[in-house]
Parts: structure tokens; sequence; C-alpha cells
């Protein structure tokens, strides 16, 4: 078997928005990163800053709003 010079992503963002109702700032606006086959990804950040609403977004649990 042999490896292709051009990987595709596993996962990919492309401008990816979600804000909730409460909210006047959106929990996620416009992130972009895309993850290929053997890569590690960390998602770091302060409380509230998204993280769990791009996991959730990742896994399908939630619909982007953009």
């Amino acid at each position: 078997m042999t490896k292709s010079r051009t990987q595709l992503p596993i996962l990919e963002f492309d401008s990816v928005s979600k804000a909730y109702s409460s909210q006047t700032a959106g929990a996620v606006k416009e992130i972009s990163f895309s993850i290929k086959t053997g890569e590690l990804f960390c998602l770091i950040g302060p409380n509230g800053s998204g993280k769990s609403t791009v996991l959730k977004l990742a896994a399908g649990l939630l619909n982007p709003d953009t």
C-alpha cells in the first residue's frame, strides 16, 4: 500500500460560526481549521471561549449557523 502525497482532512471547519439565542456575541465566530490523518490537535482557551461548542459541532450534536 502506498501513501498518497496529498492527504484529505478527516475534519475540516471553514469559517464556521455558532451563536446561542441568549448571547449577543457568538459562541464560535468564523473558526477555520483542518485535521489530517496522523495529526494531533489541541483545542485550548479560557472558560466560555467555545471549546465545547466546537467539539459538539464536530460531533454533529449542534448545527452551525454558517
